[in-house]
């Protein structure tokens, strides 16, 4: 009932305000997963932010490039955080607001602007990721054809997710999401990154493992990386297969926004991790052991120097030499001799 004095209601507008929520009701998807997404993304923000921190700290003398990388992807993490903030208010709150004061359902089927940013940024995030791990392959490996085909893959992706990023700009409504053209580059882009995360995992694990040496400090370092490796390319692609998955089969309930939300999260983090793991007590220099069949003793150096000394192993090298030589207590058999060299300091736990 009217107070005196008081506007009376438009009837029109209310039953038009009313229309747009049964409309908006029927046909748009659910939000929720979309706030879980971007809460789950804010936490993961927050392991990055301290991972980054604990990087600068502790390694200062990394070379400058490695420092930029680090640098940049922090920064568009950042971004991509504001711009899905930005996106769960005005889908949830904005929009609905615009919706009930103009009665026009069509306001919540657009998609916002920092939707569409949001894709480069991730986009951007995940190539500069997977170059680095292309480029890590290279070096462990020492094989170019895994390293460029690895990057060469990365490109690839990049190049699909600019092409998604002009289908969202082209079609600036939420009915894009079913569309042919959208879930097609969808499929690759997911699908070209698994393969992706698997290929650089297989093959850095796979080098790894055949430096091993059978001595257990090298061995257990070994082992370390490779679990470090496995991690990360499993976090990695697991979120790519679960949003591949939910987005095929759930397109409309958005629950795959959930892992659309944080999977630049999870590169941001694999790559801070992969450089973190270095982080050691002690370290350990290993010039040079070697043992002969002419002596009946071995030599061995060590070095101890704290946390602050950090140089890591660069390469790790087993020689069998022969001298051509004979002695009477070898038996007459030329004396061999298996040296380890490793060119720099390597990091081990204490213990």
């Amino acid at each position: 009932m009217a107070t005196p004095g008081s506007p009376m209601p438009d009837p029109a507008a209310g039953s038009a305000a009313s229309e747009a929520v049964g409309f908006v009701l029927q046909n748009l998807p659910s939000y929720g997963a979309l706030e879980v997404g971007t809460s789950v993304a804010m936490m993961l923000l927050g392991i990055a932010t301290l991972q980054t921190w604990n990087y600068f700290r502790d390694f200062p003398k990394d070379p400058p490039g490695v420092k930029l990388l680090v640098a940049v992807v922090y920064l568009a993490d950042i971004v991509h955080s504001i711009l899905f903030i930005h996106m769960t208010y005005q889908l949830t709150l904005t929009g609905f607001v615009q919706l009930l004061t103009t009665g026009n359902p069509t306001i919540l089927l657009q998609t916002p602007w920092s939707l569409q940013a949001s894709v480069v940024v991730i986009a951007v995030i995940i190539f500069l990721v997977q170059t680095y791990f292309s480029l890590r392959v290279l070096r462990i490996t020492q094989s170019k054809i895994l390293g460029i085909g690895c990057f060469v893959l990365a490109v690839v992706r990049l190049g699909l997710e600019i092409a998604l990023e002009v289908t969202v700009v082209q079609t600036p409504t939420i009915a894009v999401i079913e569309t042919h053209q959208f879930k097609t580059l969808v499929v690759a882009t997911l699908s070209i990154g698994t393969f992706t995360d698997i290929v650089v995992a297989a093959a850095i694990c796979t080098a790894l493992l055949r430096r091993r040496t059978g001595l257990a400090r090298s061995d257990h370092l070994v082992d370390r990386v490779v679990a470090y490796t496995v991690g990360s390319g499993l976090a990695t692609s697991i979120v790519s297969v679960v949003e591949l998955v939910t987005y095929v089969t759930m397109p409309r309930n958005y629950v795959w926004m959930v892992f659309f939300a944080i999977i630049s999260k999870v590169f941001s983090n694999s790559l801070l991790a992969s450089l973190n793991q270095r982080t050691t007590h002690r370290v350990v220099t290993l010039s040079t052991m070697s043992t002969s069949g002419s002596s009946a003793g071995a030599s061995a150096s060590f070095n101890f120097k704290r946390r602050g000394d950090k140089e890591y192993i660069t390469a790790l090298e087993m020689s069998s030499v022969t001298d051509g030589t004979s002695t009477a207590n070898s038996g007459g058999m030329p004396n061999d001799t298996l040296k380890i060299n490793v060119s720099k300091e390597f990091a081990t736990n204490s213990e």
